[in-house]
């Protein structure tokens, strides 16, 4: 069922004058309502404006977006990084660079619409994928492969270990994946997947992401070694789009105390949730992460009955299966949970 809403869902939400507990949606560390954050985001865009439409190649430069991104790179524990106005845009961003005749895509089971081109279709298998990759390299050796993914795919193929990874040609192909649900709540400090997955030794690793889940703010951001995100901050396409609100670019920070703590409001109510949870078989979920997928479409409709909103509709587009999922934030308390 579909519900409008006239706020951004937060812990709670009012349907029908009726209130909600609400367990959905990827606000993973809840700062999108929390009020110390949005008073720091208010001061910030008071002194930056409500959003900067401007060429980052302009004349007329602010240095809070250098600013972040370093402080990004330095979370993430790569060289450099770059920011966008949207994951979606910094996804697509990173794709379109390759789009050429020197590589050829592939993609991971369960790859976000995100990462594709041209409606291509991720493989069903890592077996599957490493058949192709090896035949490729045979008789394409001159064509780079470049193989996509998303870090976590709430099917637990991917991370924390990367299984279907180990088996494959790293060491001569370009790896690009999506950390939109990892950065900001997995790996040191919430650095997401990089460190991880540097130690898979692939001839190239770059990570794109939302910063508009974990973090807070609408965003986008490219991470890679300094040749790499040179080359793409020298594209048309850098050049001609608008870079994210400077205001948010601020704001996300300025706030690095506050992030810290609300990671670990997060941990806490994982191990709360887990300790207490019955019936584990019946929900697939990763070690200390905060969502838990299902299958069974009743639970959705008890849950609501009781009082509680959990993710469930149909995603990316309506054909698509219905994704049904509890979301824990940092905003919850243990009385929600």
């Amino acid at each position: 069922m579909i519900h409008q809403l006239d706020n951004f869902p937060g812990r709670e939400i009012i349907i029908d004058r009726k209130k909600f507990l609400y367990f959905g949606g990827t606000s993973y560390l809840g700062l999108q309502t929390d009020p110390e954050f949005q008073k720091v985001f208010i001061a910030n865009i008071k002194k930056y404006g409500t959003s900067y439409g401007a060429s980052r190649k302009s004349n007329v430069r602010l240095p809070i977006f250098e600013k972040v991104e370093d402080y990004l790179a330095k979370l993430v524990g790569c060289e450099s990084c770059v920011t966008m106005s949207s994951g979606y845009l910094a996804a697509q961003f990173l794709v379109q660079n390759f789009a050429t005749p020197e590589y050829e895509f592939f993609y991971a089971p369960h790859t976000h619409s995100a990462l594709q081109v041209a409606k291509a279709k991720p493989y069903a298998t890592y077996t599957s994928l490493n058949i192709a990759l090896h035949e490729h390299l045979r008789t394409k050796n001159n064509i780079t492969p470049v193989l996509l993914l998303d870090s976590i795919d709430f099917s637990g193929c991917n991370y924390p270990d990367f299984e279907g990874l180990k088996d494959l040609p790293l060491d001569k192909l370009i790896l690009i994946v999506d950390d939109s649900h990892g950065i900001g709540v997995v790996g040191p400090n919430g650095g997401g997947v990089f460190k991880k997955l540097k130690s898979l030794n692939a001839k190239e690793i770059l990570i794109c992401c939302s910063l508009g889940k974990a973090f807070g703010v609408q965003s986008g951001a490219v991470f890679g070694n300094k040749e790499r995100i040179h080359k793409l901050l020298e594209t048309d396409f850098f050049g001609g789009a608008s870079p994210p609100s400077p205001a948010g670019m601020a704001s996300l920070l300025d706030t690095e105390a506050l992030f810290l703590k609300k990671r670990e409001n997060l941990k806490n109510n994982i191990a709360y949730f887990v300790s207490n949870l019955q019936n584990k078989e019946k929900f697939l979920f990763i070690k200390n992460y905060p969502v838990f997928s299902f299958t069974n479409q009743k639970l959705s409709a008890y849950l609501e009955k009781n009082g509680i909103i959990t993710t469930n509709f149909s995603y990316p587009s309506d054909g698509d299966s219905t994704k049904s999922r509890i979301v824990l934030g940092a905003q919850h308390n243990q009385d929600d949970i």
